[in-house]
């Protein structure tokens, strides 16, 4: 995947692109900080809700492990994409 193809999928120019991020590397790492920002903002509120210390640890649990496999879906994407890019067949 190329910045083209990421302008295309997101509906931005090339040159929006480049003025915000240098090259892809770079959109799929602020991709991956946005993910873990909404993780924490969404299970403090969660955990806010839940009445007893078991239910917030149980919580806690189910969505760390939901967030990580978010993340390694993402990071796996990033390293497909890294290794057709370096591949020298």
């Amino acid at each position: 995947m190329t910045m083209v193809d990421i302008a295309k999928e997101s509906e931005f120019s090339v040159g929006t692109m480049y003025k915000f991020f240098k090259n892809k590397e770079e959109v799929y790492k602020e991709l991956i900080l946005k993910k873990v920002s909404e993780f924490h903002t969404a299970l403090n509120e969660a955990i806010a809700t839940k009445e007893t210390e078991i239910e917030k640890i149980n919580l806690w649990i189910k969505e760390r492990f939901r967030m990580f496999y978010i993340i390694a879906i993402l990071i796996n994407t990033f390293l497909k994409k890294l290794k057709k890019i370096y591949t020298f067949d």
